[in-house]
């Protein structure tokens, strides 16, 4: 579901990244209706049961990655360390199906909050197609070497904690939606 990206330097720039996807959910969903359709004419009440879940499973498969998405980008600025505020501010969220461009800004922001806000609503406000990955990008100038440790208010870095928090939440989604929490 989660996984933490660090890029040293990618394609000349040098940044953390953290993608959020459904890992192959859409696929099964699209095999679901395609199995659907060759039933119709077998027994339509079977295609029309198959379609419902597949139309369940996408409906729930969106909501735990956007959930999964929003618990990343918390726990990524929160794990931040801070002295000025620009690696907390420089948490970026876009929505797209490859690494997309990653830019750096000098503003700041010490507590962080304007960051995982601006970031929410672009999390939750998107209609992903699939395929598609939540990337939530950090260029600062200093964010690699606060991943590798080099601060002592963040030593093991924010993005390997940002992608376990995103995995606990789909751990638990998936727990409540079987109705076993």
């Amino acid at each position: 579901m989660a996984e933490g990206l660090t890029s040293g330097d990618f394609q000349g720039e040098n940044r953390l990244d953290i993608a959020i996807a459904e890992n192959g959910a859409s696929a099964v969903i699209r095999k679901m209706n395609a199995i659907a359709a060759a039933c119709q004419k077998l027994d339509p009440g079977v295609a029309a049961s198959l379609r419902g879940e597949a139309l369940r499973l996408g409906e729930n498969m969106e909501s735990v990655v956007k959930g999964a998405a929003v618990v990343a980008l918390q726990t990524a600025v929160v794990s931040s360390p801070v002295d000025t505020g620009l690696l907390r501010s420089n948490w970026a969220v876009k929505i797209n199906k490859s690494r997309p461009q990653s830019h750096f800004t000098p503003e700041t922001d010490k507590d962080g909050i304007r960051t995982i806000e601006e970031g929410t609503f672009v999390i939750n406000d998107t209609n992903r197609e699939a395929g598609q990955i939540v990337w939530i990008s950090n260029s600062a100038p200093h964010a690699v070497a606060c991943e590798k440790g080099h601060s002592a208010q963040a030593p093991n870095g924010m993005t390997a904690l940002a992608v376990q928090s995103a995995n606990q939440y789909v751990h638990n989604r998936r727990l409540a939606l079987r109705g076993k929490m």
